[in-house]
């Protein structure tokens, strides 16, 4: 295969190179200035290239013909280009190559970042106001119309160079003159500069494959925010988990669609303001500097070989669950430096997988202010963002200090603003407290200024988080007050610091709106009641309505339903009784139901978080921004969305109630119409009642008030709530081992405690234990076991139904509906117990299996049988290796299909030649406390007489494959709290998945796994079916390895049976029947005649141990008749 390569990363950028060489990949590297590479990490990589070639990417005429005759003998099979300032090139290049490429004027529209705003324009994607300018008059006059603050930038470009963001007009005026100042291109087009309204939010990034229809997202990385008024990128962390992950997925692709991409690696940076996803630049590309390696690193996946595949036409490999996250922190200078000091030597650990420094002791650093003024990095890895990210932070932290960075003087000319003094907007004093949604506040009012100073005015409780987010994005002061006096006394201070032009509280504290003397006493409530709410915004005697709120008695919709003449007469009424009242900042004017007529609202001054919800949902800017700038004597800029939004708060049951199970924000964030969910409470909460409890408030949005509670019904009727009540649960447990699976090992007290559990035990096993009611019965006579589960639930009404084995999961969840319990239902047992429905989601999740099928037809087996030549066929539902046939001879296949075939109920696979292993685990919220082993031979020993050994793993390469594959199954199967027995073929490096279940292993697993992790696991089982905590009870660990050997037998009469010889060693030892018994043959892998469980720190003492019980273990059977 040949790739010619177009430009690369200045950073790393050739190792992209050296593995598509090291993969048989002749490549042609194709660079305007490959000087503009010496010197960067890893450019002696370059030499891996079949070769370079330098030429003009911009000159006149296409590349293609300047390339003709440099590019080797092999004609190329693929195009890449790494640079967004070249997708038309590359794009016409592939073309006229004759291979797979981004159409031209789709690459010719990326490359112009005025042309993207109109395409999305006109598809009404995004909110930005933006105006294209071609001399300073007209940058000057989009500044007017759009209002400041703005980002002033190149059309063309990118590395957000010549990037500014402009606080006053002489800002704006000089960033126009250098973006407009440049010479014309290589073109000959003159240059452009592109005036947005500036915004503020979580700053991330969407990394896409784009191939026809299909569009990859490879994950979001979330950027770290930069101080104000910068530009630069200084990190962040892959893959991110953001609050409005449903709306930015189908806002990047609605770009995508907008833009006609359809064969690009894409890389878009979003803004995820209070109002919702806004677009800062796409670029046809992955992205730039390291990060293409930190998402390799993360998802555990090659971006080169993804990219090859884009290149060349062929599929592209869907997303997977990431392997971990890691953060990329940015190393530079704050300030003009020169370097004193040298890089640590232990700047690398566990965490930090990479670091690279671009400068030496005597090196000259200037202060940060485009990406150029970087000097280095970190990449380290962790098993969240948080984690990852202090991670990367400590490490550079220890290398900038290592450096011994010494500030130099600012040049003279020109002379550079100190810190202070830079503009970044109007002096805002803001008064906040602890009862106000301070977070949102303080993530909103960015886009109005970056000067702001606080009065906290709230006590201890909050303020630390506030200030740490405040000092992250503002200049100003930050005092605390508590009193009138006070607060006025601080705002005193903090206006003789620094004029201040206007001064805001959003706050609903009487405390906090005594900042001005004489500041009159408002209504206050609780809530609003039945009506409608109008939000004002009042300054200095100007009072505008800024937005019309329905309130019904189980939700809120904005904006309201009213007619327009009705809800303009609110509007008036509500101005002209904040007008009255002079009430200063932002008032919720009620207007109740039952006072219709009245002319005079109910006065709330204040903001809460539900009222910002509702607003920011259906206008493009914040509610915040909206007040802020009506406070410093500027019209507010937002306008509707024309969409409609309803909220509505979900309760919690009354009662006394611990909740086992709930609905998380993070699980919210990805439903389609949300727009933001506020969770009160979560798993693990306690409710001691007696009435409900609000669970979580939501807002959802869509096109009018119909289908916006429509939407609302649908979310609603998603949502799980798990509880367990802190009156006695009443369980009722399908058992057919007997007492010891729940029962503690002395057999005297049940694992459920009995002064909170009531316990009925219907069993088909001999004895009885200590539950207070056990009845003996069929537990396969479908029709006599849901009688006995009616009454015992008539008695004592039913909480919970449990069960151990795997033929009683489906009993069990018939059980659960019939009575109305909480649990795992019938179709969630079915992924579980039915082989076919494991397969298919195996398979869509892209985890590794044997190929195969449902066999519906004698072809469907004799196609498989000819395609491999060994096959295994297996029902599609039963456990312990039951009527498993492995066929490999065409006349036992011929038998099979006549004497053991049935349609649709049996699966045909490819017989896979690597020996077995099992996963056995306990999941709680998600997480896994497992172990594997390895089986000494398959599963079906049993049909030739010989036993069945397995022991736990000591080779760390295995264990981490075994590791990955649990991983995707717990993540595929949903699994949040549960046992599970997973079995996978030992296959090199990635495990081949067999089959999982949803209860304990057989045989000696259960001893083994309790002797190594401490857990039993049939006690887990129960504890996860009833809602406990399945690590409850959970004991030190005795060895490091545990294995275990079963013994069978073909049935007939014991004459002999002796284990003398590892008796003495066993940890576990159990014999199902003494000399002069009749057993009957064996037919299970999970139970023989004897089961003996072996555990040593030493796994070759283990392994000793285990083949001295196969060889020393003598059974012996005669017929049945034989005395």
């Amino acid at each position: 295969m040949h790739i010619v390569l177009v430009e690369t990363t200045a950073v790393r950028g050739f190792d992209m190179v050296a593995e598509m060489a090291d993969s048989g990949i002749e490549v042609s590297f194709v660079t305007g200035n490959l000087d503009a590479y010496r010197g960067k990490p890893g450019f002696e990589l370059a030499s891996r290239a079949a070769r370079t070639v330098e030429v003009p990417l911009q000159a006149r005429g296409g590349l293609a013909d300047r390339l003709r005759g440099r590019l080797g003998p092999t004609p190329p099979d693929g195009v890449i280009g790494r640079d967004e300032v070249y997708p038309f090139a590359v794009a016409e290049l592939a073309r006229d190559l004759g291979l797979p490429h981004e159409s031209l004027a789709t690459a010719r529209i990326l490359g112009d970042k005025a042309a993207v705003r109109a395409r999305l324009a006109q598809h009404r994607v995004g909110s930005l106001a933006w105006r294209v300018a071609g001399t300073e008059a007209e940058g000057m006059a989009a500044v007017d119309e759009i209002g400041l603050p703005v980002v002033v930038k190149p059309t063309a470009g990118g590395w957000s160079v010549g990037v500014t963001i402009a606080w006053t007009r002489a800002e704006a005026a000089r960033a126009l003159s250098e973006v407009l100042g440049v010479p014309a291109g290589r073109d000959g087009a003159p240059p452009r500069a592109l005036v947005e309204s500036y915004a503020v939010g979580r700053h991330v990034s969407a990394e896409l494959l784009v191939q026809g229809e299909r569009v990859v997202l490879l994950g979001f990385a979330e950027r770290l925010p930069a101080p104000p008024g910068q530009a630069a990128e200084l990190g962040g962390h892959f893959p991110a988990r953001i609050e409005q992950e449903a709306a930015a997925r189908s806002f990047v692709l609605d770009v995508v669609r907008a833009l006609g991409i359809r064969s690009s690696a894409v890389h878009a940076e979003l803004l995820l303001t209070p109002t919702g996803p806004e677009l800062i630049e796409i670029n046809a590309r992955i992205a730039g500097h390291v990060v293409a390696r930190q998402m390799s690193l993360a998802l555990g996946r090659s971006l080169t070989r993804d990219l090859v595949t884009l290149a060349v036409g062929d599929p592209v490999q869907e997303a997977a669950p990431p392997e971990t996250v890691v953060a990329l922190h940015q190393l530079y200078s704050p300030v003009d430096a020169v370097v004193r000091g040298v890089k640590p030597v232990n700047a690398l650990t566990p965490e930090v997988v990479e670091t690279h420094l671009a400068v030496e002791p005597g090196d000259r650093v200037p202060a940060l202010r485009t990406n150029h003024d970087r000097i280095g990095y970190v990449l380290a890895r962790g098993r969240t963002g948080e984690a990852a990210a202090r991670a990367a932070a400590d490490a550079a932290r220890h290398i900038l200090t290592s450096l011994e960075l010494q500030a130099q003087p600012a040049p003279r000319t020109p002379a550079a603003p100190a810190p202070d003094t830079v503009p970044c907007g109007d002096h805002l004093l803001v008064l906040l407290g602890a009862d106000d949604p301070a977070e949102r506040i303080l993530a909103a009012v960015g886009a109005v200024t970056a000067r702001l100073s606080v009065v906290w005015t709230g006590g201890p409780d909050g303020e630390d988080e506030a200030r740490t987010l405040w000092r992250r994005h503002y200049r100003g002061q930050w005092r605390s007050a508590s009193s009138g006096p006070d607060i006025r006394a601080a705002a005193r201070l903090i206006h003789a610091a620094e004029p201040v032009h206007a001064a805001l509280t959003l706050s609903p504290s009487p405390v906090a709106r005594q900042l001005r003397d004489g500041a009159p006493a408002a209504d206050r409530a609780a809530a609003p009641p039945r009506g409608h709410t109008v939000v004002v915004a009042a300054h200095r005697g100007t009072a505008r309505a800024l937005a019309v709120i329905d309130e019904e008695q189980d939700a809120r919709l904005c904006p309201s339903g009213l007619s327009a003449p009705l809800s303009g007469l609110l509007a008036e009424r509500a101005v002209r009784a904040v007008r009255e009242a002079r009430v200063e900042g932002v008032v919720r004017c009620v207007f109740p139901s039952d006072r219709s007529d009245a002319c005079t609202p109910l006065l709330l001054p204040g903001l809460d978080a539900a009222t910002i919800d509702l607003y920011e949902a259906t206008h493009t800017r914040s509610l915040v921004c909206a007040v802020a700038e009506t406070a410093l004597g500027r019209t507010p800029r937002g306008t509707s969305r024309g969409t409609v939004a309803v909220q509505r708060d979900v309760p919690t049951p009354g009662g006394r109630f611990r909740v086992m199970e709930a609905t998380t924000a993070e699980e919210l964030s990805a439903r389609p119409g949300l727009f933001r969910a506020q969770v009160f409470t979560r798993a693990g909460d306690v409710h001691e009642g007696p009435g409900p409890a609000v669970w979580l408030r939501h807002t959802v949005v869509a096109a009018d008030h119909e289908r916006a509670r429509r939407a609302a019904a649908r979310l609603e009727g998603s949502l799980v709530l798990r509880t367990a009540s802190l009156d006695r649960t009443h369980v009722l447990l399908l058992d057919r081992l007997g007492p010891d699976t729940w029962t503690h090992p002395d057999g005297s007290s049940p694992v459920l405690p009995a002064d909170r559990y009531r316990l009925s035990v219907l069993t088909s096993a001999a004895g009885s234990g200590p539950a207070e009611l056990t009845a003996r019965t069929d537990l396969g006579d479908d029709f006599a076991l849901d009688g006995l589960a009616r009454a015992v639930h008539a008695a004592h009404p039913v909480d919970r139904v449990a069960a151990m084995s795997e033929r009683l999961l489906e009993p069990a969840a018939r059980l659960r509906r019939l009575l109305g319990t909480p649990g795992e239902k019938a179709e969630e047992v079915r992924r579980f117990v039915d082989k076919a429905v494991m397969k298919r989601i195996a398979r869509r999740h892209g985890i590794r299996c044997a190929d195969g099928l449902l066999v519906h037809t004698p072809e469907d087996v004799t196609e498989m049988f000819d395609r491999y030549g060994k096959i295994v066929l297996k029902p599609r539902a039963a456990s312990g290796s039951q009527g498993v046939a492995v066929v490999s001879a065409w006349p036992a296949l011929q038998t099979w299909l006549r004497e053991e075939f049935v349609p649709g109920t049996q699966l045909c696979e490819e017989f896979v030649d690597a020996p077995m292993c099992h996963i056995d685990a306990v999941v709680r919220d998600g997480e896994p406390v497992w172990d594997v082993s390895v089986y000494e031979r398959d599963t079906m020993a049993l049909r030739s007489g010989r036993p069945l050994s397995s022991a736990t793993v000591a080779d760390p390469g295995l264990r981490a494959a075994a590791g990955r594959l649990l991983a995707q199954v717990v993540d595929a199967w949903r699994m949040r709290s549960g046992v599970l027995h997973l079995e996978a073929f030992v296959t090199g490096e990635h495990l081949t998945f067999c089959e999982v279940a949803a209860r304990p292993g057989g045989a000696g697993v259960t001893e083994a796994f309790r002797a190594t992790n401490g857990i039993d696991l049939r006690h887990a089982k129960l504890l996860a079916d009833v809602g406990e905590d399945p690590l409850l009870g959970r004991r030190e660990p005795v060895a490091a390895h545990a294995g275990w050997t079963v013994h069978y037998c073909g049935g007939g009469r014991l004459l002999e049976y002796d284990d003398s010889a590892v008796a003495p060693y066993a940890h576990f030892r159990s014999v199902q029947a003494r000399v002069g018994d009749t057993v009957p043959a064996s037919s299970f892998s999970g139970t023989g005649v004897s089961t003996h469980v072996f555990v040593h720190d030493s796994h070759t003492e283990l392994s000793r141990l285990l083949s001295l019980a196969e060889r020393g273990i003598r059974v012996v059977t005669g017929p049945a008749d034989e005395g």
